[in-house]
């Protein structure tokens, strides 16, 4: 008896037979186009989905013939459980249900049963402590932000490039969050030496300056760039080189220019400041990019003092005071957990929801 897995995030679900190597059909998780936790959806919203995924125009399957995994998010309340629970016996028919949360599943997935997961989502990221399939609710922490905030931050980027001659990009027109969410997709990556990066980026910018204002001339103008800058490398990153400029065309014509802000969104997940407006008194106290701070691990929190029944609620972990880098987030988490389980949890970071281009450059940062 084969078994369906139904793995629905913010913005998307995906869903497949077990066993197979990828997903079968990825659909927006919300009919209405919005961006909602699945804990978040209706029961009947739920039932609708499941119909769509499981009907005809998609994987066409008896569910009374096969097993069903649906994967939930962290902390997600047990009465969302027991209604999904209901609603798979009593409407689908399917011969068995598991419910499994989306990290210990990821932490599964990559071959481990003990270890920290980093599930980076549509619009959150969750830091879950699992030891041997058990995640502790008491360590598990949620950021607000996540894939739709560095997509908007390279919106912000764009607008604010001196190279541009393009219009302005709507952050909440959906083409433009689409294609620029393509864009970030393609191009963007993690800068492990950020003032590097941002020095060559900067002389790029006042060179550009410079000879824009002489002529408005596109040829004219790559025809006087001078050598060094040859240095600095006008290369397209997808062939591997060193950041410079690359250019990527919308549907409607429109050519972006893009150049420091291939890793300059991404940093959101080390600078928080950067995806929210914060005061300059916040901003001082906001340590510098890819930089961890003090760890503010509450002392009176113990693995002893939360039982594994303990229910806690999504919007108790969202994280309040001035924004942390993640790698000050996993190691705050892991300072939660009891001294002789840390060690396993360092030497055991999986990162699930990244793009694979982030991924090699957001370990060495953790």
């Amino acid at each position: 008896m084969q078994t369906l897995v139904v793995d629905w995030g913010a913005a998307s679900t995906k869903a497949g037979i077990a066993g197979e190597d990828a997903p079968s059909l990825i659909v927006p998780t919300s009919q209405d186009g919005g961006a909602r936790d699945s804990s978040e959806l209706a029961i009947e919203e739920v039932a609708d989905l499941w119909r769509l995924v499981f009907g005809p125009q998609h994987l066409c399957v008896d569910t009374t013939e096969h097993m069903l995994i649906t994967a939930e998010a962290a902390l997600a309340p047990k009465i969302h459980r027991e209604r999904c629970c209901q609603l798979a016996f009593e409407e689908f028919g399917v011969a068995g249900y598991y419910v499994g949360t989306s990290a210990v599943l990821s932490l599964y997935a990559a071959g481990r049963t003990t270890g920290i997961v980093v599930d980076c989502g549509h619009h959150s990221t969750t830091l879950a402590p699992i030891y041997e399939g058990y995640a502790f609710p008491h360590a598990i922490k949620k950021l607000p932000y996540g894939g739709i905030d560095t997509t908007k931050k390279l919106i912000d980027l764009l607008n604010d490039s001196p190279f541009r001659t393009w219009r302005r990009l709507s952050k909440t027109a959906g083409a433009d969050l689409r294609e620029v969410g393509k864009l970030k997709e393609r191009v963007c990556q993690v800068a492990l030496d950020v003032a590097t990066e941002r020095d060559a980026a900067h002389q790029l910018h006042a060179r550009w300056d410079a000879l824009h204002a002489a002529t408005a001339n596109e040829a004219l103008f790559l025809s006087r760039l001078p050598k060094e800058l040859s240095q600095i490398v006008l290369t397209n990153v997808l062939d591997g080189e060193p950041v410079g400029i690359t250019s990527y065309t919308l549907p409607d014509g429109t050519v972006l220019r893009v150049g420091e802000e291939v890793f300059g969104c991404v940093e959101t997940y080390f600078d928080p400041t950067y995806c929210h407006s914060t005061s300059s008194a916040q901003s001082s106290a906001t340590v510098p990019l890819g930089r961890s701070p003090v760890i503010r691990a509450d002392p009176s929190l113990s693995s002893t003092h939360t039982s594994a029944s303990a229910e806690v609620s999504d919007a108790d972990r969202v994280e309040e005071g001035p924004p942390m880098g993640l790698a000050a987030f996993v190691s705050d988490a892991i300072q939660l957990i009891d001294d002789d389980l840390r060690k396993d949890l360092y030497n055991n970071i999986v990162l699930s929801g990244m793009l694979p281009s982030l991924t090699s450059g957001v370990k060495p940062c953790l």
